[in-house]
């Protein structure tokens, strides 16, 4: 997949994670720089979400943030004051559906670009367990920073064309 290409699908990813960060945690993200197409994997960080695409490109979305982030949009999206205790399986799951969320609207997005694939479930780590997610996603990707409340939301697409719609088989075929 072009550099072009891959930018332009991560514009269509950012697309869909500013409006569920608005809709679903009441964020008013901002973009304060454009995308990046980079090589190098998303950083260890301590909670990260991944989706996994299949079908004309393949590949996957990847969310990476601090743990005091994926707590506070974990937190609004449970309607939490920030008093209230959240266990690690409330921000596994938040995180999961922002994860779930951005793929499905860039899905639908790509679409629109005569781009179609299906979304694995998510995979969610917190912790020590996001170094055992970056194998999942191969490079290069595109790159983009969110800003939220003046934090830090990292979101990275990895994707690639597939060599042919046939070449996509279901575990069920023979």
């Amino acid at each position: 997949m072009s550099e072009i290409e891959l930018s332009r699908l991560g514009e269509q990813a950012v697309d869909a994670a500013v409006e569920l960060l608005g809709t679903m945690a009441g964020y008013s993200a901002i973009v304060p720089g454009g995308i990046t197409v980079i090589d190098q994997q998303p950083p260890d960080d301590e909670a990260a979400a991944f989706v996994g695409l299949q079908g004309d490109c393949e590949g996957g979305v990847w969310i990476n943030a601090s743990m005091k982030v994926a707590q506070k949009i974990a937190r609004r999206m449970l309607m939490m004051e920030a008093s209230e205790d959240l266990c690690d399986e409330d921000v596994r799951d938040a995180l999961g559906e922002v994860a779930n969320i951005v793929s499905g609207g860039l899905k639908t997005r790509a679409a629109e670009l005569d781009v179609s694939f299906s979304l694995d479930i998510p995979v969610i780590a917190l912790s020590d367990d996001v170094e055992t997610m970056q194998e999942k996603a191969p490079g290069p990707y595109a790159l983009v920073t969110l800003k939220l409340d003046g934090e830090n939301l990292e979101l990275y697409l990895s994707m690639a064309r597939s060599a042919s719609p046939a070449a996509i088989v279901s575990e069920d075929s023979p």
